[in-house]
């Protein structure tokens, strides 16, 4: 089985071997895009760099993801426990 959105649970089955892998969405990243899109669009002031670099017809901006296996689980379950923490 594969899965497409590296929530907590899908790690935990790549960890038991009981899911080969899914993707992680790196939802700080799109959190930080979404809103400093939304701020500069509202305030009609030009975007920065990473943004006017990252944008596709000023439409579409693309996160990288990246591939959870059995051999990198481990690191994206400290990531994510990181981030809940924070919260």
């Amino acid at each position: 089985m594969v899965g497409i959105d590296g929530i907590a649970e899908a790690l935990e089955q790549i960890n038991r071997k009981t899911m080969y892998g899914t993707v992680s969405n790196e939802i700080d990243n799109y959190a930080k895009v979404i809103i400093d899109i939304a701020a500069y669009r509202a305030l009609n002031r030009d975007f920065p760099t990473y943004i006017k670099n990252g944008l596709e017809n000023d439409k579409y901006f693309y996160i990288e993801q990246k591939a959870i296996t059995i051999d990198n689980v481990g690191k994206s379950i400290r990531y994510l426990s990181l981030i809940f923490f924070k919260i």
